[in-house]
């Protein structure tokens, strides 16, 4: 029975924790560091709840060892940033598999659920039965979903524990428009003939075959060789595009429902067969999901989990430097028009990392302005400090 608290667990996703520890490295490389200069790397001053979850989110997947004043990067993550250029380096890959499973909530859910796992409801229930309240089960099984998907992006194959590979999950392949495939899901081949790939997602995560108007994930696809249909059927100069949730092109047909939706934007447009089989509302449903998030990127700052950064960013009273040359010390150099301006004051904060910025320094000899994610520019006597949080 669930009690007031639920089991730890990582509040941050692999590719989430990935950036935190890399801003790190660049700090502190391999020597051991004390807590509280881990924590000012990360943009905290103090030893805030927050700052703290952090750090147990780092431990959790092993990208940091030690405590106190003996917290180091780990060799897994040493290979996972400095192999960064190399995305197919085995020892990389390697990392991101362990990593990902590091957290023993994760683990457990590795070898109960492996690599396809089944509805947010059914994990939802394992979790409850193992003393998790429904919004961390929530949050659990969302994160896990991202991890997931991170590998999956990455094409890192999976392995379990015992080092067979998984049956769902074939190793990575990549799918071409031109492509023959099977398709296999819930364990079974969905046609009695590959079928050619016609459309690519632009996440490249999704196909679409001829005569079918329905998305498959990648990772489910295996490239069959027909050489002879091939022959028989090259590609067309200009594949259609597939039909998505948003093409407003489509034409209602017989065997289809349909219904709109109309946006100050424009209008959503979504069709589907009159008949579904059980399993093929889930599969609809977990591909909603999907198309759910990429639609929510398109708002500005949505993407973004810092409720506070969010807001302000949305707001204009913060200024995003994420994209912003850095020095070799890892600072944000400013160019003019997003140094700080006295008769317009905002706050400033790399919202890919999600970190605030806490100075913002001028160089008393070049002149450069760079924003840092410590209070290192207060009181420095190379620099003026020309802002501070």
């Amino acid at each position: 029975m669930a009690k007031g608290r639920s089991p730890n667990y990582p509040g941050l996703n692999l590719e989430t924790a990935i950036e935190r520890v890399t801003r790190i490295y660049r700090s502190e490389h391999k020597h051991t560091a004390a807590q509280i200069a881990i924590l000012n790397d990360l943009g905290y001053s103090s030893a805030s709840g927050r700052a703290l979850a952090q750090l147990g989110a780092l431990r959790a997947y092993g990208l940091l060892e030690g405590r106190g004043d003996a917290i180091k990067v780990s060799d897994d993550a040493v290979a996972i940033v400095e192999f960064s250029a190399e995305p197919q380096n085995t020892t990389r890959l390697e990392a991101l598999r362990k990593c990902a499973f590091a957290p023993s909530i994760f683990e457990e859910m590795e070898t109960q659920f492996g690599y396809q796992p089944p509805s947010d409801a059914t994990m939802r229930h394992w979790l409850v039965a193992k003393d998790y309240l429904s919004k961390a089960a929530d949050e659990v099984i969302q994160t896990y979903r991202e991890n997931l998907e991170f590998l999956s992006r990455l094409n890192v194959s999976y392995t379990g524990r015992d080092g067979s590979k998984d049956p769902e999950r074939p190793p990575a392949t990549t799918i071409k428009v031109g492509d023959y495939v099977h398709w296999e899901s819930q364990g079974a081949l969905q046609f009695q003939e590959p079928k050619r790939v016609r459309e690519l997602s632009d996440d490249g995560g999704w196909a679409f075959v001829e005569g079918s108007d329905t998305g498959m994930p990648v990772n489910q696809l295996t490239v069959e060789s027909t050489p002879e249909q091939k022959k028989h059927h090259p590609p067309p100069a200009e594949p259609p595009k597939p039909k998505t949730l948003v093409d407003s092109r489509l034409k209602p047909q017989s065997s289809l429902l349909q219904d709109n939706f109309t946006l100050p934007e424009g209008q959503i447009i979504i069709q589907w067969p009159s008949e579904l089989t059980a399993e093929g509302f889930q599969d609809f449903k977990d591909w909603l999901a999907v198309v759910e998030r990429k639609i929510q990127r398109s708002i500005p700052g949505s993407s973004i989990r810092h409720r506070a950064m969010r807001e302000k960013l949305q707001r204009q009273d913060a200024l995003d430097v994420s994209k912003c040359e850095r020095n070799a010390d890892g600072d944000y150099i400013l160019p003019v028009d997003l140094q700080p301006n006295r008769e317009d004051p905002k706050d400033y904060c790399d919202a890919e990392a999600e970190l605030w910025i806490h100075s913002i320094g001028k160089n008393k000899t070049t002149g450069e302005v760079v924003a840092s994610v410590t209070g290192r520019f207060y009181q420095n006597p190379g620099w003026e400090c020309v802002w501070l949080k």
